[in-house]
């Protein structure tokens, strides 16, 4: 995502915006990015499956985690939880 497409929240906020409006535009900036798996680096170990509170990553024939991008919401607690590093946060189009 380019920095001008990106929600002002701050901005939001000095112009009086609502908590509501705020918490909108949240969301709108965890669905613009979505975890990936780097498949050769995935030790399959689950912490990832454990971590996600949406249920969107499931171990792959015991090889590998996926990711499901229609429920993924962008939390980043897979990535934090990742002993291998191997889940980062890709921007969608």
């Amino acid at each position: 995502m380019i920095r001008s497409q990106t929600p002002d929240i701050i901005g939001d906020i000095k112009r009086g915006g609502t908590e509501i409006g705020c918490d909108r535009m949240a969301a709108q900036i965890r669905k613009a990015k979505k975890a990936k798996v780097l498949k050769e680096d995935c030790v399959a170990c689950g912490a990832c499956v454990k971590a996600c509170p949406v249920s969107a990553i499931i171990i792959y024939k015991g090889i590998t985690a996926e990711v499901d991008a229609d429920k993924c919401i962008g939390c980043t607690k897979c990535v934090t939880a990742c002993p291998a590093s191997a889940i980062y946060m890709e921007a969608q189009e």
